[in-house]
């Protein structure tokens, strides 16, 4: 089963390769995009919502880091879907 998006935000580039490199091998997606931090991928999450995209996208990400905190990029995710819902009304 292949997935429209895969994305891996980990700070760590040797991880993000191990992941990266399983996922190719699997032929789990062709659409893989590593992140070194949460601002790059909130940036990219505002691009891609500018674009209409309907394609889903499979996070991959590290709980808690100093660049990376998987529980604060899903905050500020919901917020930002939040926010879309409320000015789309």
């Amino acid at each position: 089963m292949k997935t429209s998006k895969i994305w891996i935000i980990d700070d760590n580039p040797i991880d993000s390769y191990v992941i990266k490199t399983m996922l190719e091998l699997n032929e789990l997606s062709k659409d893989i995009h590593v992140f070194s931090n949460n601002k790059e991928a909130l940036k990219s999450l505002e691009e891609l919502d500018k674009s209409d995209s309907t394609d889903s996208i499979h996070i991959i990400t590290e709980n808690k880091t100093n660049a990376v905190n998987g529980w604060k990029l899903i905050k500020k995710f919901l917020i930002k879907l939040k926010n879309k819902k409320e000015n789309s009304i």
